[in-house]
């Protein structure tokens, strides 16, 4: 692998911060619980980053399987002169609107071949070097320090926030 090949590549796999959607209330508490997920814009701004004009997306099929369309993408992308292709496919339930079932099959399935390349969300879940930096920012602020269970419930993308309000 090329030097130039491996930084863009290195580039391609920096943490993108997850947005926020709305999910399912929890069953015990009640509490709407909130996903971590990757937006097709977020990655659409990578490639751009990475590639400039060098990478392509297009739906290579898609299909109607009784109530879901299925859809199935391809990003192809130039290191080096030399082209590359990547392929994924997803599904999406039709309700009643097969224009936002189609967008919405279509840009998952962006998102998904983009992981394929390398491209991530941040990790979900908190790390001991954060819980680590949080509590001596605390200490540093006379604040009390968290217990290891209190800061097990933080997603890796607020302890960033909190950590950045400390700071």
């Amino acid at each position: 692998m090329k030097d130039n090949e491996q930084e863009l590549l290195k580039k391609l796999s920096v943490p993108i911060k997850p947005s926020l959607r709305d999910g399912a209330r929890d069953k015990i508490s009640g509490e709407l619980q909130q996903w971590e997920f990757l937006q097709s814009d977020d990655v659409i701004d990578r490639l751009n980053e990475v590639f400039g004009l060098k990478w392509n997306f297009r739906v290579v099929e898609k299909m109607v399987v009784g109530q879901e369309i299925a859809v199935i993408t391809e990003i192809s992308y130039e290191i080096d002169g030399k082209l590359y292709f990547k392929q994924q496919g997803a599904g999406k339930k039709i309700d009643t609107n097969l224009s936002g079932a189609i967008k919405s099959a279509i840009s998952l399935s962006l998102v998904k071949t983009a992981q394929l390349m390398g491209i991530q969300k941040e990790p979900g879940e908190i790390t001991e070097e954060q819980k680590t930096e949080i509590n001596e920012l605390l200490q540093k602020h006379g604040k009390k320090t968290k217990s290891n269970e209190e800061l097990d419930k933080i997603s890796y993308s607020n302890a960033c926030t909190i950590i950045e309000k400390l700071k």
